[in-house]
């Protein structure tokens, strides 16, 4: 039953649910968390449950973008410019938001234009309006299934629950009515542009070899100044 639920959900869902799940046993067990190392699980469960799932686009895009944001935040962690501004408080949210829309994009692009021929240019845009809605919805969303309970206690209970359920509704057709005047802004994105499995390759290999590189220049830094290089 577990598996044929697991199967049955997006991949973004059951990875999400895997590296809770994860995180909340290490915790509970006082052990060390490490993202990438929860990452790989919820990946290997995802694909003992389901093996065809690794062809899965939605798989593939969906992990890759946490794998670059996971190794981006590794290697900006220590730099000067991002941990300056990324404590000031909603200079800061902006900064980070920025960097995670980079990071996640990063890895994407590839596969975004391997299988849709498409090069996004409003990501960050369209991830600064997404994310806080997003998280807002997911929120009022969760307070939703709490209260549900409480529906069949009386009419306040039940009218509040509809009103909460009302503005979930219409905060969500608001950040897709946004997100599709993003989409329709002039040169929002270049289409046709396919690449074959070949090239698909070869830019995974120079999108690590930048990585590698960015990763030995840190090491002479932190070698330099006496930073210690923190784990992923």
């Amino acid at each position: 039953m577990a598996l044929r639920l697991m199967v049955g959900m997006s991949p973004g869902i059951v990875r999400s649910a895997a590296m809770f799940t994860l995180y909340t046993s290490m915790s509970y067990l006082s052990r060390e968390y490490l993202t990438l190392n929860s990452l790989a699980a919820a990946a290997t469960m995802i694909l003992v449950a389901s093996p065809a799932m690794l062809w899965d686009v939605g798989f593939q895009m969906s992990f890759l973008a946490v794998l670059g944001i996971v190794i981006g935040h590794a290697m900006v962690r220590n730099n000067r410019f991002y941990v300056r501004y990324s404590r000031r408080g909603v200079v800061g949210k902006l900064v980070s938001l920025v960097f995670v829309s980079l990071a996640a994009q990063t890895f994407v692009l590839p596969l975004v234009m391997y299988y849709f021929g498409n090069v996004p240019f409003y990501f960050i845009l369209a991830n600064i309006v997404a994310v806080p809605l997003t998280t807002l919805i997911i929120y009022m969303s969760i307070l939703l299934f709490v209260l549900s309970p409480l529906c069949a206690l009386g009419t306040l209970a039940d009218f509040a629950w509809q009103w909460l359920a009302a503005a979930v509704g219409w905060l969500a057709s608001g950040m897709n009515s946004l997100l599709s005047l993003i989409a329709k802004l002039p040169g929002a994105s270049v289409e046709g542009v396919y690449i074959s499995a070949v090239q698909l390759f070869a830019m995974y290999l120079l999108i690590a070899a930048l990585l590698c590189v960015w990763r030995y220049c840190q090491r002479m830094y932190d070698s330099a100044h006496g930073t210690p290089i923190d784990r992923i």
